[in-house]
């Protein structure tokens, strides 16, 4: 099963920079921290930035940050 990190991977580049910068706009918060959590250097508990990461990329709540 697919986690955020796998997705991220997946995208091409100019496809990165578009989902970071629509979950930082989302959540009005840095597009780095979102790269941060993208590339598994981190992970968020805010329960409203893990709904709006599955909400953009498809994958289920509870598989966001599952390793």
């Amino acid at each position: 099963m697919e986690n955020l990190r796998s997705y991220y991977s997946s995208l091409g580049r100019g496809e990165k920079t578009k989902f970071c910068m629509e979950v930082a706009d989302a959540l009005d918060m840095s597009m780095e921290a979102v790269m941060r959590w993208c590339k598994g250097y981190g992970k968020t508990k805010d329960e409203k930035a893990i709904q709006v990461l599955s909400d953009l990329s498809g994958i289920p709540v509870e598989m966001i940050f599952a390793k």
